[in-house]
């Protein structure tokens, strides 16, 4: 309803906007490449380090290495969803999983090219969350996208609406009027900057829940997961606060 009413003070510019053709933006939301999870394909800044690995842990042993699982050869994650049952997928292309036909397997994929098969496990909660943090991630990009548009046509609205204010101040009543409406498309642009801000950190926190679960899903211990992607916070894609 907040959004309704801002939008219904600036209407008439509105129209003359989407009048000049459709407002396209896409969010610089770059997904993070990982793939399979193997120590020497990983990025660097999540390469397991002799720092890191080559150290005793307190009860003596060594941290053990990750695991993988053999990526499908030749199939990509469209490929991946025109094989799966169509209502049930999550997540997207770049970023996702899907059902196989009858119902015993998962396809994951972390990148569009590298696609892992899996059998579905019902008591493995790390096959839930990476379903449910990859439909998070890309509700979060799909809510980012709207407002960033909303945000570019009110910033368009509020600038055109200076020179009719000034124009409007030849009396004090439509002076105060243009006034007003300047103060409320401004408030419209904090309340989406606020937005804007929320989306990006759900974002971010949902893919490297995504990282962490597929790490999991790979048959890797959470202390090994942890250590490998640099997370120290109780909760999965948490925050160190």
């Amino acid at each position: 309803m907040k959004r309704i009413g801002m939008l219904i003070t600036i209407i008439p510019l509105l129209s003359f906007l989407y009048g000049c053709g459709e407002i396209e933006f896409e969010p610089s939301v770059v997904p993070l490449e990982l793939g399979t999870i193997d120590p020497a394909q990983m990025p660097e800044e999540i390469v397991p380090t002799q720092s890191s690995h080559g150290e005793l842990q307190e009860g003596g042993g060594q941290q053990e290495p990750l695991r993988t699982i053999e990526p499908v050869a030749g199939l990509d994650s469209e490929q991946a969803l025109r094989i799966c049952t169509e209502a049930l997928s999550w997540g997207g292309a770049d970023r996702g999983a899907c059902l196989l036909p009858g119902g015993t397997h998962y396809y994951f994929w972390m990148t569009p090219d590298v696609i892992i098969e899996v059998e579905i496990n019902t008591s493995d909660p790390n096959q839930m969350g990476f379903l449910q943090a990859t439909d998070r991630r890309a509700g979060s990009k799909e809510d980012l996208s709207e407002d960033a548009r909303l945000a570019i046509v009110l910033s368009a609205v509020f600038f055109a609406e200076i020179p009719l204010t000034l124009f409007a101040c030849a009396t004090v009543v439509s002076c105060a009027l243009g006034g007003t409406v300047m103060v409320g498309t401004g408030y419209g642009i904090s309340e989406l900057g606020d937005s804007i801000v929320e989306e990006f950190q759900a974002i971010e926190k949902a893919t490297q829940q995504t990282r962490y679960y597929y790490c999991r899903i790979q048959g890797n211990s959470d202390p090994a997961c942890r250590d490998a992607l640099d997370m120290h916070s109780p909760e999965p894609g948490g925050t160190n606060e």
